[in-house]
């Protein structure tokens, strides 16, 4: 058993997937060249030397686009963030249907911090294991803290290597990037494994991102400009943030700052009601670097969820191997208070990751949905993404998570941005190739097939059977912002359209707390039915298509759901009507 499980899993890893040029897979490709006795007696000998260790994430590989150029300094510090094995996984992920669903009695009973970490937190046995076998490997200078549900190592790359099994390089990639990563799939003692879901820092490669901007030479987005004070008449934002209680934030990753001034400049421009407004920075924000993603969220959240109370996550990657996505879900729970809105514009190509790494996202999720959180994940611009080998669609995690709500991106017909709303065709869409559809959109998906026959993309293309994205849309084109002091039209991009979904979504909550009503938590199963019995606290959006790279189309909006926008962009003053009679608030 243990041979045949080294030889469907281990070598066909080491082999198929792309690996920088050593010894090991010279080697390697002269394996595959083996006769089955060969092979046999080569994985005897191999796995006497491998020993009694087990690789957690078999999947691992190396995206496009990155290339190895030289073995990484056995001194350079290295961050491995271990996440420990969780308990009671299946009770959360139960919980949170249950008090997500608007029919369920228990609607809107969140759990306490306490509750969550009494039920969560990894066992004594688990934590004790996992720091032994640390300090067995530490050498002077080295060192390691528990976070919760996980331990963050600073060891010396010699250590990690020793501890993981692998060997560290430098890989760069052609937009400049570069990161500290295992070149083969790292390895633990079988006694730990059962105790670690993963290892961060080690074999997931960030997404390198294009952000479409100025995007003039496409006939569909003629605007002039998108504003806050445009997005809230369309949206028909009349409320403002009054609970002190209440909190939305933004999340932002790889380098991504925000400037004071040109925040205060961008409201001074453009909507002067939030004049003085400023977000609680939590993490550290290099000011004098404002980066173009980081301005766009702060500015239109903050503008759109009016007064509000904001923070701004900043996560700084300050070593080689930095993980910024999951460093944040490690320090999202060191605050003492949770915010209720997340809007995040962050994403990778699910066949970049392994489904180690998302199942765990994906359990993190679950427990800030317990605690009443709404996840709200922008699309991704790449439509319905392509497979370069396959030309299968490619599908972008965490929007494609069945525990986020995804934010899909619209535009406009006609000048000034007057018009009706059709698909933006960079909005990302489609159906996930590794999370089943969820209960809560199988009838909207389903209707959605029967309108859309003889309209689809080859079969063959996409998982229909897959979790559908997205969940719902906004305008994502024609933004304006302020970057370091200048005023920057043209901005696109379903990151456009998370922060302001997100704020909507923060007003809605702000209201539901001044009537002492639960906040909006988990989106999803409330959206979905809202959609189909209160369709007027939405608009609706029925033509256009997204598109691939791939040489087909995508999928093109219909009435109703559709994997280009969701059930549709918001009307915020009918959702508080629809809320109000939902809830019986007076």
């Amino acid at each position: 058993v243990y041979l045949s499980s080294v030889y469907k899993i281990f070598f066909p890893v080491y082999y198929i997937i792309p690996s920088v040029e050593s010894k090991l897979s010279f080697k390697l490709k002269k394996f595959a060249k083996m006769s089955p006795l060969h092979v046999i007696l080569s994985l005897l000998l191999f796995s006497s030397v491998f020993g009694d260790r087990v690789i957690l994430e078999p999947e691992s590989r190396i995206p496009r686009g990155w290339r190895a150029i030289k073995k990484t300094s056995p001194e350079t510090e290295l961050e491995l963030i271990i996440a420990l094995k969780q308990q009671n996984m299946d009770f959360i992920e139960k919980n949170l249907l249950q008090i997500s669903d608007p029919k369920n009695a228990r609607y809107g009973q969140y759990l306490t911090r306490t509750e969550l970490d009494q039920t969560t937190l990894p066992s004594t046995e688990t934590s004790t294991r996992v720091k032994d076998w640390l300090q067995s490997n530490l050498k002077n200078g080295e060192k390691f803290e528990e976070k919760g549900a996980y331990i963050i190592a600073y060891v010396s790359t010699s250590t990690a290597e020793s501890m993981l099994g692998c060997q560290f390089h430098n890989f760069f990639h052609l937009s400049g990037n570069s990161v500290a990563r295992c070149s083969t799939p790292y390895t633990i003692p079988s006694e730990i494994a059962p105790h670690i879901d993963l290892i961060g820092g080690v074999s997931h490669f960030p997404k390198i991102h294009k952000r479409p901007l100025n995007p003039s030479n496409d006939e569909r987005q003629p605007g002039l400009g998108v504003t806050p004070r445009l997005i809230r008449e369309r949206y028909q934002v009349s409320g403002s943030g009054s609970q002190s209680t209440n909190l939305q934030a933004v999340a932002q990753f790889l380098d991504q700052f925000y400037s004071e001034l040109d925040l205060q400049e961008f409201f001074a421009l453009l909507f002067q009601e939030s004049l003085g407004q400023v977000p609680t920075v939590v993490g550290n924000n290099t000011w004098y670097e404002p980066g173009t993603e980081a301005s766009l969220d702060i500015e239109y959240i903050m503008s759109v969820g009016y007064r509000v109370p904001t923070w701004f996550y900043s996560t700084l990657g300050t070593h080689a191997n930095q993980e910024p996505f999951l460093r944040w879900t490690v320090e999202v729970y060191q605050e003492k208070k949770i915010p209720y809105v997340i809007s995040i514009s962050y994403g990778d190509d699910e066949d970049s990751l392994t489904s180690t790494y998302m199942n765990r996202v994906n359990d993190e999720f679950k427990k800030l949905g317990n605690l009443g959180t709404s996840l709200l994940f922008a699309s991704g611009d790449s439509g319905v993404g392509c497979n370069e080998g396959s030309n299968n669609f490619v599908p972008n995690f965490p929007a494609s998570s069945p525990w986020v709500t995804a934010v899909g991106g619209t535009t406009t017909i006609g000048w000034f941005e007057t018009g009706d709303e059709i698909v933006n065709y960079i909005s990302g869409g489609g159906f996930s190739n590794v999370f089943s559809m969820p209960d809560y959109q199988q009838s909207a998906v389903k209707t959605y097939f029967q309108r859309a026959q003889g309209n689809l993309p080859n079969s063959t293309l996409y998982n229909s059977t897959g979790r559908a994205y997205p969940d719902v849309a906004a305008l994502s084109a024609g933004f304006t912002i302020v970057v370091n002091l200048v005023p920057l039209p043209g901005v696109a991009g379903t990151s456009c359209a998370a922060p302001t979904f997100s704020g909507v979504v923060a007003l809605l909550n702000d209201f539901l707390i001044g009537k002492s009503s639960p906040v909006l938590g988990f989106l999803n199963p409330w959206l979905y039915s809202t959609a189909v019995e209160s369709p007027e606290g939405f608009f609706d959006v029925t033509n256009g298509c997204n598109f691939g790279d791939c040489p087909t189309n995508g999928f093109c909006a219909t009435k109703g759901w559709d994997p280009a926008t969701g059930i549709g962009s918001p009307k915020y003053d009918a959702l508080v009507q629809i809320l109000t009679k939902q809830r019986n608030l007076k």
